[in-house]
Parts: C-alpha cells; sequence; structure tokens
C-alpha cells in the first residue's frame, strides 16, 4: 500500500482551452468496426 497522496485532476472542455496551453487530452471511442476489403477503389491514391 502506497502512502502517496492521490492528485486532483482537473477536466476541462476542448472548447474552453485557450491557445498555447499544453494539455493532455483523453478520449473515448463509442464505436469500433474492425476493417474489411471490399469491392470499391481506393481513393486515396
Amino acid at each position: 500500500m502506497s502512502l502517496v497522496p492521490a492528485t486532483n485532476y482537473i477536466y476541462t472542455p476542448l472548447n474552453q482551452l485557450k491557445g498555447g496551453t499544453i494539455v493532455n487530452v483523453y478520449g473515448v471511442v463509442k464505436f469500433f468496426k474492425p476493417p474489411y476489403l471490399s469491392k470499391g477503389t481506393d481513393s486515396s491514391i
């Protein structure tokens, strides 16, 4: 068991950040679809 106190984090919405601020950004994946082969053309060329 550690005696180090827990860090209190402050979460700020992205639209409230100011320019020039250094932040860590975290996100949550709500939907994931695995990649699959299609019969269409690859338009990224």
